[in-house]
């Protein structure tokens, strides 16, 4: 059956649970629905991210290495 019927309101948390019910396959499919890569970015957003690749590039010590930062953000 390639269709569901939902006639009722849900909070986001029964919406949850109820994907958590999906099979791996059909939980792709909607993950790939949600995030189609199609979706215009806004230009100031690419505009922030240009900035913080060239503050990276041009000061590669103020980059943390991943095991590093990640133990600083568990405290």
């Amino acid at each position: 059956m390639n269709t569901i019927d939902i006639n009722t309101k849900l909070s986001f948390k029964q919406l949850i649970e109820i994907v958590k019910q999906l099979p791996p396959e059909k939980k792709q499919l909607l993950n790939e629905s949600i995030w189609d890569e199609t979706m215009p970015i806004p230009e100031e957003h690419k505009s922030i991210v240009r900035k913080r690749i060239s503050k990276s590039l041009n000061n590669p010590e103020r980059m943390l290495d991943w095991t590093l930062a990640s133990q600083k953000l568990q405290g």
